[in-house]
């Protein structure tokens, strides 16, 4: 991931739950989040898979969820 200011993943890392957590009946995917949050599709699914690693996260088919 790129060079942030302390404590601005981990802000990054709530925007992208919220928004899961906000989707989720249908959940989302990482082209919807990326449209929904203003972000390249890369940095959604290094997130994601920074969630999913601390078990914030699931993915199931092409559709990412809040557990």
């Amino acid at each position: 991931m790129a060079r942030l200011f302390k404590g601005e993943d981990q802000k990054k890392a709530k925007r992208l739950a919220s928004v899961l957590y906000s989707n989720s009946f249908l959940g989302v995917t990482e082209a919807e989040a990326a449209d929904l949050l203003g972000w390249d599709r890369r940095t959604v699914n290094n997130y994601l898979r920074h969630l999913q690693d601390e078990g914030k996260a699931t993915k199931r088919g092409r559709a990412w969820f809040y557990p």
